[in-house]
């Protein structure tokens, strides 16, 4: 049976990670940061793609909860990432995130851990370090046609 979910996962999933599963992940491509969504591709989506986004989000978590991976296994209703947010929230707060260009850089995923600790209590001088640490862990060349 985990074998059957297994091949499901990989059939929904390969699509979503297209050149990264076939070795073509380009390394220069401003919307990636490693082989990660980042801001930049964010900001460019339409308000259907975020919200696309963040559902294909939450069932990877979910597809992943349920293959039995042990990180995964606390998660038990959508959206995973934020608790007691709606997917509208979501997409207003990486809004907001991803409207400073310093931030730009930072994976959608971070963003959403990032934001999933400060939900739960983090404290603002917490996350703001953390904010940094992940700037510096995503640093990279602003892309020429983009404002600082």
């Amino acid at each position: 049976m985990k074998l059957l979910g297994f091949a499901a996962f990989l059939v929904i999933c390969t699509p979503i990670l297209g050149g990264h599963l076939s070795g073509n992940a380009r390394s220069d491509d401003p919307e990636m940061t490693g082989p990660w969504r980042n801001g930049r591709y964010w900001i460019q989506l339409s308000e259907m793609g975020k919200l696309s986004y963040l559902l294909g989000h939450s069932e990877g978590y979910l597809v992943a909860a349920l293959l039995g991976y042990q990180e995964y296994r606390p998660v038990k209703s959508l959206p995973p990432a934020l608790p007691r947010q709606t997917f509208g929230d979501i997409v207003e707060l990486l809004d907001r995130f991803y409207s400073a260009p310093e931030n730009r850089n930072i994976g959608v995923a971070s963003a959403l851990r990032l934001y999933r600790a400060k939900i739960d209590g983090q404290p603002e001088a917490d996350f703001t370090a953390a904010v940094d640490q992940a700037r510096r862990r995503a640093a990279a060349p602003t892309p020429p046609n983009e404002k600082k």
